[in-house]
């Protein structure tokens, strides 16, 4: 069903798209610090657009990586763990048998 309702929106989304590219011909100038450059509307909102999902990845990027670091720290804890508890029991066996 989810995969149905992402087809769907896929060509409304550029659809949707191609109307705004059409009834906003307009060149606008982006001024930045080395120069300015004239570009359509649709272009420079799809430059923004682009320029905003690079920096939401690189920065969610270091997110991902310390959380990674941590359930390897935490996944080895639990090996650790899981090892005493084993030898524990171990012990407490041979205690038991011996009594």
């Amino acid at each position: 069903m989810l995969r149905i309702l992402v087809w769907l929106f896929i060509p409304l989304l550029i659809a949707a798209g191609v109307i705004f590219t059409v009834y906003n011909p307009h060149v606008v100038i982006l001024h930045y610090v080395l120069g300015s450059l004239h570009l359509p509307l649709a272009v420079a909102m799809l430059l923004s657009l682009w320029i905003g999902v690079f920096l939401g990845v690189l920065f969610s990027l270091s997110w991902v990586l310390k959380l990674r670091q941590q359930l390897h720290r935490l996944r080895k804890a639990q090996q650790q763990n899981a090892a005493e508890i084993q030898q524990l029991n171990s012990q407490l066996a041979a205690t038991r048998d011996q009594a």
